[in-house]
């Protein structure tokens, strides 16, 4: 089933991503964030997050968003509910507005 979500969470990024952009105009960053897992998505105005695991992860998460000049994430995708996955979402929300959450089943 986490093979499922992550292919989801990966499709549906990419569908919220693909609107209004150039093939050049998105990244992805894949986080150094340890046992855990956070990758977030960009282009010019749009950002999608993919789990987010532990504080650290939402603190570079929130830095890599604002050095491209980004207030909001557009929707945060949790693939599962491990802690490694989801231990930054409270800080995460504090921080920014975050306009979608889609959780697994």
């Amino acid at each position: 089933m986490p093979l499922a979500a992550l292919f989801s969470a990966a499709l549906l990024s990419a569908s919220l991503l693909y609107i209004n952009l150039s093939p050049l105009e998105l990244s992805m960053n894949v986080l150094d964030v340890g046992h855990g897992a956070c990758t977030v998505f960009l282009s010019r105005e749009t950002a999608v997050m993919v789990d987010c695991g532990g504080e650290d992860a939402a603190r570079k998460a929130l830095a890599k968003m604002r050095s491209h000049g980004l207030e909001r994430l557009d929707a945060l995708v949790l693939t599962h509910l491990h802690e490694d996955h989801i231990s930054g979402v409270k800080l995460l929300l504090s921080q920014i507005d975050v306009l979608c959450v889609v959780l697994p089943q």
